[in-house]
C-alpha cells in the first residue's frame, strides 16, 4: 500500500466514524421538520445572493489576468464561462481537476500561457486566503462557546497568514535576487527549457509586485470584499430559512470554516468535508447538530445546483470543443480575445 493510499483509508475511516456518530446523535424528526418548513422566501434569497457571488466572483479574475497576464482586451462573459466549467467540474470530481479545466480553457480560447493562467489563479486564491483567514479570526471573539480546535485553528491561521503575506513582502523586495538565483539554477538546464522556466520565474515575481502594488492592490481588497459580503448574507438568509437565529458573525465564521475545508481537496465538491466543517463551526455557536445538519444539507445542494446549472449556460455560451481543448498546450496562441 502506498503512502496515498494509506492517507485515503485513513481519511475514509474518520469520516466513517464521523458519519456514524452523527447518525447515532441526530434527530431525524426534527431534521425532516426543519427541512420540511424551510422558508421558501429565504431559501429564494439565499439562492439569489449565492448566484450573484458567481456572477461577481469572476470579475476579480478577469482584473487579474488583465494586469497579471498581460491579456488587456480578454473579455468578462470568457472568464466567467471558464470560471462556471471550472467550478462544476471541482464540485463533481476530486483534486480540483476543474482549475486544470480553466487553464486550458484560457490557453485554448485566449491565448493564455497556462504558467500566466496559473499565476493568476494563485493570487486569486490568496486573496480568498488572507480574506477568510482574518475574517475567521475577528469572528472567533463572537463565538459562545470556547474550543481546543477553535483555538488551534486560530493559532494556525495566524501564522500561516502571517507568512504567506511577509513571504509576499520579501519576494517583491529581494525580486532580482531570486530571478538571478534562477538563472544560475537553470543555466545547466536545456537552452528550451531553461527559458521557459525563466519566463516562469519572471512573470510569478511579476505578479507578487503588482499585487503589492497600491493600484492593483486596493482594487482586489475592494472586490474580493464584494465577493465574500454577498456570500454572507447568502449564509445568513441559509440559516433564517431552517430556523436558526442568525447573526452577522455566525453567518460570517460558517462561512469561512467551510472555505477554509477547500483548502485540501479530498472529494468531490467538498462532500462531506462541506457539512462537518458547517456542522462543527455552528456547534461552537451552541446551534443543535439537527439545525446545523438541515442549513449543510440546504447549503450545499443550492451551491451545488447553481454551479451545474451555470456551467451547462457557460459551456453553451462557449461553444467549447472538447476534443481540441486537450491539445490546446501544444497549439500555438490564437489572438487574446478570439474566439
Amino acid at each position: 500500500m502506498t503512502s496515498r493510499q494509506l492517507v485515503r483509508l485513513v481519511v475514509l475511516v474518520l469520516f466513517a466514524i464521523g458519519v456514524g456518530w452523527v447518525l447515532a446523535h441526530l434527530d431525524w424528526g426534527e431534521l425532516k421538520r426543519r427541512l420540511v418548513a424551510a422558508s421558501p422566501g429565504d431559501l429564494l434569497l439565499m439562492l439569489l445572493f449565492w448566484v450573484t457571488s458567481l456572477f461577481v466572483r469572476p470579475v476579480r479574475f478577469w482584473f487579474l489576468l488583465r494586469a497579471l497576464a498581460g491579456a488587456p482586451r480578454v473579455r468578462y462573459l470568457d472568464v466567467w464561462a471558464a470560471s462556471m466549467v471550472g467550478m462544476a467540474l471541482n464540485s463533481f470530481t476530486a483534486m480540483r481537476a476543474g482549475d486544470v479545466v480553466i487553464t486550458l480553457l484560457l490557453r485554448q480560447r485566449l491565448g493564455i500561457e497556462i504558467h500566466r493562467s496559473v499565476t493568476v489563479m494563485a493570487a486569486d486564491a490568496l486573496c480568498d486566503f488572507v480574506c477568510i483567514a482574518a475574517l475567521f479570526l475577528a469572528v472567533m471573539s463572537f463565538t459562545s462557546t470556547s474550543s481546543e480546535w477553535s483555538g488551534h485553528a486560530a493559532s494556525v491561521l495566524a501564522v500561516a497568514a502571517a507568512l504567506v503575506v511577509s513571504g509576499l513582502v520579501v519576494v517583491v523586495r529581494l525580486r532580482a535576487w531570486l530571478l538571478a538565483l534562477v538563472d544560475r539554477l537553470v543555466g545547466a538546464m536545456n537552452r528550451r527549457w531553461a527559458e521557459r522556466m525563466r519566463d516562469i520565474a519572471r512573470d510569478m515575481l511579476q505578479g507578487a509586485a503588482l499585487i503589492a502594488h497600491w493600484r492593483i492592490s486596493l482594487p482586489l481588497i475592494a472586490i474580493t470584499g464584494a465577493i465574500w459580503a454577498i456570500v454572507g448574507a447568502s449564509y445568513w438568509l441559509g440559516l433564517r430559512a431552517v430556523s436558526i437565529e442568525p447573526s452577522a458573525a455566525l453567518a460570517s465564521f460558517t462561512m469561512a470554516a467551510v472555505t477554509l475545508s477547500f483548502i485540501v481537496p479530498l472529494g468531490p465538491g467538498g462532500l462531506g468535508a462541506f457539512e462537518a466543517a458547517a456542522v462543527v463551526a455552528l456547534a461552537v455557536f451552541g446551534v443543535p447538530l439537527d439545525a446545523a445538519i438541515a442549513f449543510a444539507i440546504v447549503a450545499h445542494a443550492l451551491q451545488l445546483a447553481s454551479a451545474l446549472a451555470l456551467a451547462s449556460i457557460a459551456v453553451t455560451t462557449l461553444k467549447i470543443d472538447y476534443r481540441g481543448l486537450l491539445s490546446a498546450t501544444s497549439k500555438p496562441s490564437p489572438s487574446i480575445g478570439s474566439s
